[in-house]
């Protein structure tokens, strides 16, 4: 079986709906890097996964199977190549640059954990231009630096696509997730921190002891946080807000 056809169609089918790789991860309860292998052709959903992958991408099982007997046309190491090398590079530029949205991309993104730091740079600040980014951050994400990273997350916060911190969550260090937390809670969006409130840790959390501390008039919002909050931090809170 072409494992890598089999790949292609899923990422295809799952871009084609709009559909992340986390959500698609979430709702079948395994990681988003387990999707990602299955998309970049690295091995086969489990075999009990098909009837729920087949209703979440809205495809049927046989349709899965063909795309695992088709006949390779090219090499993935010889595509790859070809999309590396600088001359093809700056046109897959082009090409991306051309999309009115993420959901219309018809190539796979294989190739990115080849490039320079450079190119993969220039990669991202062009697809951060393309409505709908979304869609292709955990197929880059774990191939770029920290510096990639935080490119992407200042993209984020300048253009307040919170509803993208969840998914991104992941790959953030402690230094990006205290910045993020920090406008988060200059800009008192306590909804986007109750999401991904259990990926900081207690020097994150920290901040919001202190923002509760100094602006006790959201005491009505604490109890949000309290069930992750360590008793001592509770006891702060309490003692300092004279709550």
């Amino acid at each position: 079986m072409d494992i890598g056809g089999v790949g292609r169609f899923l990422r295809e089918s799952r871009r084609g709906l709009g559909l992340t790789q986390s959500y698609v991860a979430e709702s079948l309860g395994v990681s988003a890097q387990a999707v990602s292998k299955w998309e970049r052709g690295e091995n086969l959903p489990d075999i009990s996964f098909f009837p729920d992958l087949s209703k979440i991408l809205q495809i049927s099982i046989d349709e899965i199977l063909a795309a695992g007997r088709a006949e390779k046309s090219e090499r993935a190491e010889d595509r790859i190549q070809k999309l590396v090398d600088d001359g093809v590079f700056g046109r897959v530029l082009g090409r991306m640059a051309g999309l009115e949205r993420m959901a219309d991309l018809d190539m796979d993104l294989d190739f990115f954990v080849y490039l320079s730091g450079g190119q993969k740079l220039e990669f991202i600040e062009t697809i951060l231009k393309i409505p709908g980014y979304g869609l292709v951050l955990d197929e880059i994400l774990p191939y770029s630096a920290a510096s990639h990273k935080t490119a992407v997350l200042s993209h984020i916060l300048a253009n307040r696509d919170y509803d993208l911190l969840e998914q991104i969550a992941v790959y953030m260090n402690n230094d990006m997730k205290a910045a993020v937390l920090t406008k988060l809670l200059a800009e008192r969006r306590f909804d986007i921190i109750e999401d991904i409130i259990t990926t900081f840790n207690r020097k994150h959390r920290e901040l919001i002891v202190d923002f509760f501390v100094n602006s006790p008039d959201y005491a009505d919002i604490l109890e949000n946080f309290i069930p992750f909050l360590d008793r001592n931090q509770i006891k702060k809170i309490v003692k300092e807000a004279k709550l």
